[in-house]
């Protein structure tokens, strides 16, 4: 495959490297689960969020995955998006609620003072810290708690 400058990818490069990014997402979701199963979105109303959104691809998939999913409606929430990744966001999801999608706009990371790579631990942090308040919702005020899957093989 020839590209600008001349350069070249051949297959083996490209499947070597979704392995390699396959590998890394499993390990990223068994670290960012931390033992829990996942949410049923079936039925469910879905909020994705996200600090902005540039080409949209990232978002259109966590949309087309909760579609998937049969969630019941699938809301995007965003500071900042480009126009095109909006339109595109908007065609895929159920609502899409962006503060700007300003003139010039050519990365999510212009419009923050500060936007720095989010680390694992972070992440895990973050997480955790959310399932403690959820919990303590469904405790304290007769909310209903985030329903989760099955495990494997076991029957409900």
């Amino acid at each position: 495959m020839r590209g600008p400058g001349h350069w070249s990818i051949c297959s083996g490069d490209i499947e070597r490297t979704a392995a390699a990014e396959r590998i890394e997402l499993e390990r990223r979701e068994r670290a960012f689960r931390g033992g829990h199963l996942p949410l049923i979105a079936k039925d469910r109303p879905v909020l994705l969020v996200d600090d902005g959104a540039a080409t949209g691809a990232t978002m259109r998939a966590a949309v087309r995955a909760a579609h998937k999913l049969n969630a019941k409606k699938v809301i995007v929430a965003l500071p900042v998006a480009s126009m095109e990744a909006y339109e595109l966001l908007r065609n895929e999801a159920d609502q899409v609620v962006c503060l700007g999608a300003p003139i010039g706009f050519y990365a999510v990371g212009q419009w923050y003072e500060e936007f720095t790579q989010t680390t694992d631990e972070e992440v895990t942090d973050l997480l955790a810290r959310a399932n403690s308040i959820a919990k303590f919702f469904a405790l304290h005020l007769n909310a209903t708690q985030p329903q989760r899957a099955p495990a494997p093989g076991s029957k409900r």
